[in-house]
Protein backbone atom coordinates (compact mmCIF):
# COMPACT_ATOMS: atom_id res chain seq x y z
CA UNK A 1 0.00 0.00 0.00
CA UNK A 2 1.23 3.74 -1.05
CA UNK A 3 -0.32 6.46 0.92
CA UNK A 4 -1.72 9.32 -1.74
CA UNK A 5 -1.37 12.31 0.24
CA UNK A 6 -3.39 15.58 -0.56
CA UNK A 7 -2.25 18.70 -2.46
CA UNK A 8 -2.83 22.27 -0.88
CA UNK A 9 -5.59 22.84 -2.89
CA UNK A 10 -7.06 19.91 -2.60
CA UNK A 11 -6.88 20.69 1.03
CA UNK A 12 -8.67 24.03 0.33
CA UNK A 13 -5.08 25.70 1.49
CA UNK A 14 -4.03 28.46 -1.39
CA UNK A 15 -0.34 27.79 -1.33
CA UNK A 16 2.31 26.75 -4.07
CA UNK A 17 2.81 23.08 -4.01
CA UNK A 18 6.41 21.72 -2.70
CA UNK A 19 8.50 21.22 -6.12
CA UNK A 20 9.01 17.62 -7.19
CA UNK A 21 12.40 16.26 -5.38
CA UNK A 22 12.72 18.15 -1.98
CA UNK A 23 12.43 17.06 1.03
CA UNK A 24 12.30 18.48 4.49
CA UNK A 25 15.31 19.36 6.36
CA UNK A 26 16.48 21.25 9.27
CA UNK A 27 17.58 23.96 7.27
CA UNK A 28 13.89 24.14 5.33
CA UNK A 29 12.94 21.97 1.89
CA UNK A 30 16.59 20.86 0.15
CA UNK A 31 16.77 19.08 -3.08
CA UNK A 32 19.39 15.83 -1.63
CA UNK A 33 17.79 12.86 -1.87
CA UNK A 34 19.57 11.05 0.78
CA UNK A 35 21.79 11.96 3.54
CA UNK A 36 25.32 11.55 2.26
CA UNK A 37 23.92 14.27 -0.88
CA UNK A 38 23.25 16.70 2.09
CA UNK A 39 26.09 16.14 4.20
CA UNK A 40 28.21 16.33 1.10
CA UNK A 41 26.81 19.99 0.14
CA UNK A 42 27.14 21.11 4.01
CA UNK A 43 30.49 20.03 4.66
CA UNK A 44 31.44 22.08 0.99
CA UNK A 45 30.12 24.84 3.02
CA UNK A 46 31.76 23.72 5.96
CA UNK A 47 34.89 21.30 5.84
CA UNK A 48 34.30 20.51 9.43
CA UNK A 49 30.47 19.61 9.27
CA UNK A 50 31.44 16.03 8.56
CA UNK A 51 33.47 15.58 11.72
CA UNK A 52 30.93 16.95 13.89
CA UNK A 53 28.08 15.01 12.42
CA UNK A 54 29.86 11.93 12.07
CA UNK A 55 33.03 12.37 13.87
CA UNK A 56 36.46 12.50 12.94
CA UNK A 57 37.09 8.64 12.01
CA UNK A 58 33.77 7.86 10.52
CA UNK A 59 34.12 11.57 8.50
CA UNK A 60 36.92 10.86 7.20
CA UNK A 61 36.53 7.47 6.00
CA UNK A 62 33.42 8.40 4.13
CA UNK A 63 35.47 11.62 3.01
CA UNK A 64 37.97 8.99 1.33
CA UNK A 65 35.15 6.96 -0.13
CA UNK A 66 36.23 3.86 1.56
CA UNK A 67 33.06 3.42 3.08
CA UNK A 68 29.28 4.65 1.89
CA UNK A 69 26.71 5.58 4.82
CA UNK A 70 24.91 2.59 4.67
CA UNK A 71 27.70 0.62 5.47
CA UNK A 72 28.61 2.97 8.55
CA UNK A 73 25.16 1.73 9.59
CA UNK A 74 23.82 -0.93 11.22
CA UNK A 75 20.08 -0.94 12.37
CA UNK A 76 19.35 2.73 12.15
CA UNK A 77 22.23 3.25 14.36
CA UNK A 78 25.66 4.62 13.18
CA UNK A 79 28.91 1.54 13.99
CA UNK A 80 32.18 2.91 16.05
CA UNK A 81 34.87 2.56 14.58
CA UNK A 82 36.10 -0.66 16.57
CA UNK A 83 32.56 -2.31 14.79
CA UNK A 84 33.41 -1.31 11.56
CA UNK A 85 37.13 -2.67 11.70
CA UNK A 86 35.63 -5.68 12.90
CA UNK A 87 33.09 -5.74 9.83
CA UNK A 88 35.19 -4.23 6.61
CA UNK A 89 38.81 -4.82 7.98
CA UNK A 90 42.25 -3.52 9.03
CA UNK A 91 42.58 -2.83 5.33
CA UNK A 92 39.78 -0.34 5.21
CA UNK A 93 40.35 1.17 8.45
CA UNK A 94 44.27 1.13 8.31
CA UNK A 95 45.92 2.63 11.38
CA UNK A 96 42.89 4.98 12.08
CA UNK A 97 43.47 5.58 16.37
CA UNK A 98 40.38 3.80 17.25
CA UNK A 99 41.85 2.66 20.52
CA UNK A 100 41.03 4.13 23.37
CA UNK A 101 44.32 3.98 25.17
CA UNK A 102 45.86 5.60 22.01
CA UNK A 103 43.35 8.53 21.83
CA UNK A 104 44.17 9.44 25.29
CA UNK A 105 47.64 9.20 25.21
CA UNK A 106 47.56 11.74 22.09
CA UNK A 107 45.92 14.06 24.12
CA UNK A 108 41.97 13.18 23.02
CA UNK A 109 39.70 12.69 24.67
CA UNK A 110 39.95 11.20 28.49
CA UNK A 111 43.43 12.59 28.45
CA UNK A 112 43.35 13.57 32.08
CA UNK A 113 42.22 10.10 32.91
CA UNK A 114 44.69 9.11 31.08
CA UNK A 115 47.45 11.32 32.89
CA UNK A 116 46.28 10.18 36.05
CA UNK A 117 47.07 6.71 35.58
CA UNK A 118 50.15 7.24 34.01
CA UNK A 119 52.04 8.93 36.96
CA UNK A 120 50.47 5.59 39.30
CA UNK A 121 53.06 2.73 39.85
CA UNK A 122 52.49 -0.41 38.08
CA UNK A 123 52.05 -2.04 41.29
CA UNK A 124 49.09 0.24 42.07
CA UNK A 125 47.10 -0.12 38.58
CA UNK A 126 47.65 -4.01 38.66
CA UNK A 127 45.73 -3.73 41.97
CA UNK A 128 42.98 -1.16 40.57
CA UNK A 129 42.62 -3.89 37.47
CA UNK A 130 42.13 -6.55 39.75
CA UNK A 131 39.47 -4.84 42.11
CA UNK A 132 37.53 -4.32 38.79
CA UNK A 133 37.38 -7.00 37.26
CA UNK A 134 36.20 -8.80 40.43
CA UNK A 135 33.33 -6.09 40.16
CA UNK A 136 32.70 -7.34 36.44
CA UNK A 137 32.57 -10.98 37.56
CA UNK A 138 30.20 -10.02 40.12
CA UNK A 139 28.42 -7.79 37.84
CA UNK A 140 27.96 -10.21 35.36
CA UNK A 141 27.14 -13.58 38.08
CA UNK A 142 24.12 -11.31 38.68
CA UNK A 143 23.00 -10.94 35.28
CA UNK A 144 23.61 -14.77 34.32
CA UNK A 145 22.10 -15.65 37.73
CA UNK A 146 18.92 -12.77 38.99
CA UNK A 147 16.88 -14.72 40.75
CA UNK A 148 19.61 -15.08 43.58
CA UNK A 149 19.72 -12.06 44.43
CA UNK A 150 16.60 -11.46 45.00
CA UNK A 151 15.69 -11.42 48.56
CA UNK A 152 12.21 -12.45 48.11
CA UNK A 153 10.12 -15.27 46.39
CA UNK A 154 9.55 -14.02 42.57
CA UNK A 155 8.18 -15.96 39.68
CA UNK A 156 9.66 -16.34 36.58
CA UNK A 157 7.24 -14.23 34.78
CA UNK A 158 8.37 -11.38 37.38
CA UNK A 159 11.79 -12.03 37.02
CA UNK A 160 11.48 -11.75 33.24
CA UNK A 161 9.17 -8.50 33.31
CA UNK A 162 12.56 -6.98 35.73
CA UNK A 163 15.18 -8.41 33.64
CA UNK A 164 13.34 -6.51 30.72
CA UNK A 165 12.74 -3.55 32.09
CA UNK A 166 16.19 -2.87 33.89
Amino acid sequence: MIPVLKTWEELGINMDELPDGTRASMEGQVNDKTFADWLKRKTETDPSFADKTLGKGRAQLWKDGKLTMDQMISGGKPLTLAELKGKYGAPIIGDMKNDAYEIAKSGGRNKGFFNQWDKQKKGKIEKSIKSLSTQVDIHNEKIDNPKNHINKPISDHELNYLVTIY
